[in-house]
């Protein structure tokens, strides 16, 4: 039963059949469910599909609201900088070359977050040059995520960002490292985070030490709660540490957790790691 956007601000409670364990089928439902109907490749696109903005360096950059997309297939990267909140629904996000995100919220514009339902965000071409070496498909820096049933994949890092994400039934994988060698499923940057019912998978890679599944980074003292990511259901593979805090709290309640090439969790910088009713990927094997 998929979750459902009650407003641009939080989730309807989730079904309690969605809260036993990790969902085999994650991967299954997960990215646009019918077929584009408007293709978005150059300005020329935009203003025959009557969207606002313009596309330079592979970019659309988006300078007023174009109110909820739905069935768009984006072939550019995207760039929302307006007073308002991005909404997408069964839309797809291809990265190409000198973009440097699929989705990038920009700071400063009064932008109030992204909400992205059975989308998929994607690198479909191009080599990760400098710009892109440690960037994620989706990046918010100032204001929130809400992601509910989204595939991601082929960026150096899956999503990006600061405080108070919420990523449910979603699938990250197969990321490409750029030249810092750094590939993170979640990289977090803030408190307040998320991750419900959702499978994230990356490679050990030339810099496992500092890669995770999901990883944090950023001083304590800058929150009230210190920094908390809560990830719930779901399943975590691979990196260095597959669950690796460098500050903060992340707490894993009933996750399956392994692939790691040093370990399934690491913390430092006065991080910490909870595993709570936590198991091996079999689902069996009882870790902590």
């Amino acid at each position: 039963m998929p979750i459902v956007l009650n407003s641009p601000v939080g989730l309807d409670p989730p079904d309690p059949e969605e809260l036993i364990g990790y969902p085999e089928n994650a991967e299954d439902d997960v990215g646009p469910r019918q077929a584009p109907l408007i293709v978005v490749t150059d300005t020329a696109s935009l203003v025959a599909a009557g969207l606002p903005g313009n596309v330079t360096a592979n970019t659309w950059n988006i300078t007023s609201d174009p109110g909820p997309l739905s069935r768009v297939h984006v072939k550019v990267g995207v760039r929302a900088a307006f007073a308002g909140r991005l909404i997408a629904t069964d839309c797809d996000f291809d990265q190409q070359t000198g973009a440097q995100f699929c989705v990038f919220i920009a700071p400063g514009y009064g932008m109030t977050g992204f909400t992205a339902t059975y989308c998929r965000f994607q690198r479909s071409s191009g080599v990760i040059d400098s710009d892109t070496a440690s960037n994620g498909a989706i990046q918010v820096n100032e204001s929130d995520l809400i992601a509910s049933h989204c595939d991601i994949s082929g960026c150096p890092d899956g999503v990006q960002g600061g405080n108070d994400f919420q990523l449910t039934w979603c699938w990250i994988h197969d990321p490409i490292f750029g030249s810092e060698a750094h590939v993170d499923g979640a990289d977090i940057d803030g408190s307040g985070w998320v991750i419900r019912n959702s499978n994230i998978v990356i490679p050990n890679g030339p810099a496992a030490s500092v890669n995770g599944a999901v990883w944090t980074q950023f001083n304590e003292s800058d929150y009230a709660d210190g920094g908390l990511t809560i990830v719930e259901d779901s399943r975590l593979e691979g990196g260095g540490f597959t669950v690796h805090s460098q500050g903060g709290l992340i707490k894993c309640i009933r996750t399956r957790i392994g692939g790691g090439l040093y370990g399934n969790k690491n913390a430092t910088n006065g991080g910490s790691v909870q595993l709570i009713d936590c198991t091996a990927l079999d689902g069996v094997t009882p870790i902590s």
